[in-house]
């Protein structure tokens, strides 16, 4: 129990340890040039069950702070660390993470203030069983660029409860990335209720990248403003999706942002970007207001980014079986609120694409122009049903350059 704040140069804690800090102002603050992270378990198990279990933090401000620390971990012996990275021949370095769960069960992260995260707040790998509730990710030292992510987890990983999450950073404000580290890891049952964005750089990650899959995945209640992107959900690196994996079902309802100047430049800026192989994605209640630019709302094909200058194994083929917009609201009074498409099929195949509840309002300061759906020339739609449509100042409900468009229906 801390009645104050403590300095330290980072804390392990083992199976059935809370740490329950009485307010805001108890915790632990972090000493320059500590080298690691502030809280972490002290038996990493990087595959298998976990040994550390029943691990509660409750309470308090756990400060990282990030200006007095190196960003990496440096070691002489290439196969040490939890995320490692060939810094030379012989050497690795890791980066410097504010929480580190690498082999843990039932983790419980409550009613927390963390700041000035170094790198990531929170990072997890090989997890089962963990809430967290009610946790402010604060960051008032942010620099552009240097993946300062909120919650980040990697797989394997089940039983994943996120609730009431705010703040910021410079990066993705969660992530889950099942295998971004073996390549093969997955992550299920995952509920997100709950996030409040103060000017993230992007929202929430989702990424499958070769032999994992990410599954039965519920997100709600987004809100807040963001700045660059906001929903990755594509494979984002160059291998590509293995046949039978990707993404299962996954549900986000409820969302209501606004977007700032972007501060990445390596792609269009977008509400969502889907890619790679997705079975069933429903996306619901969709409110962008007063944007300032002309993001698209969802866009489905491109992995990365877009350039032809890239090799084609780098655009991996997106394949998606269903997927069902269902209910956009955009407001639109600004006059650098440029025309856009509000849905492309850039690439790759949909199975199955509904686009219904569909309500975009332009004032007269906006210019005329643009698509609620466009299907480029490289797409391939098999059925399209898009129904119940209000746009002010839009071109075209749809506009379709593919030859390879299958069934319409309009209502």
């Amino acid at each position: 129990v801390m009645d104050g704040a403590a300095l330290v140069r980072g804390l392990k804690v083992y199976s059935n340890t809370t740490i329950c800090c009485l307010n805001d102002t108890c915790g632990f603050f972090m000493a320059p040039h500590s080298g690691g992270p502030l809280i972490q378990n002290g038996n990493r198990v990087f595959n298998g069950d976990g040994i550390d279990c029943y691990i509660t933090l409750q309470g308090g401000t756990y400060n990282q702070n990030c200006p007095e620390q190196e960003r990496m971990i440096l070691y002489d012996d290439a196969t040490t660390g939890f995320s490692t990275y060939i810094a030379e021949e012989g050497k690795s370095s890791d980066w410097t993470v504010a929480f580190l769960f690498i082999g843990v069960r039932h983790v419980r992260i409550t009613d927390v203030t963390i700041r000035d995260q170094c790198v990531y707040a929170a990072f997890f790998r090989n997890w089962r069983h963990v809430l967290c509730e009610n946790v402010f990710i604060d960051l008032p030292n942010k620099a552009h660029g240097t993946n300062q992510d909120g919650l980040h987890f990697h797989g394997p990983g089940q039983y994943l409860t996120l609730r009431n999450i705010r703040g910021s950073s410079s990066d993705d404000f969660i992530a889950l990335g099942p295998d971004e580290e073996d390549r093969n890891a997955s992550i299920s049952d995952v509920l997100i209720d709950g996030v409040e964005l103060y000017g993230a750089d992007q929202a929430i990650r989702m990424l499958c990248c070769s032999g994992g899959r990410l599954d039965r995945v519920t997100v709600k209640n987004v809100t807040g403003v963001y700045r660059s992107y906001g929903f990755f959900i594509n494979p984002f690196f160059n291998e590509g999706v293995k046949p039978g994996c990707g993404y299962g079902s996954i549900v986000i309802d409820t969302v209501n942002l606004k977007s700032e100047a972007i501060d990445y430049h390596y792609t269009e800026p977008f509400l969502f970007r889907v890619g790679g192989h997705v079975e069933c994605l429903t996306l619901r209640n969709i409110q962008h207001s007063h944007p300032r630019d002309s993001r698209y709302l969802v866009d489905v094909g491109l992995r990365y980014c877009e350039d032809n200058r890239l090799p084609p194994e780098w655009d991996p083929e997106t394949k998606v079986d269903s997927l069902v917009i269902d209910g956009i609201n955009t407001y639109e009074d600004d006059s650098s609120s440029s025309p856009t498409e509000y849905v492309r099929v850039h690439s790759g195949s949909v199975q199955s694409l509904t686009v219904k509840n569909i309500n975009i309002i332009r004032k007269n300061t906006c210019g005329c122009g643009g698509a609620v759906v466009h299907i480029c020339n490289d797409a391939k739609v098999k059925n399209l049903n898009i129904g119940d449509v209000y746009a002010e100042k839009v071109s075209a409900v749809l506009t379709d350059d593919s030859e390879n468009t299958g069934l319409v229906k309009m209502n």
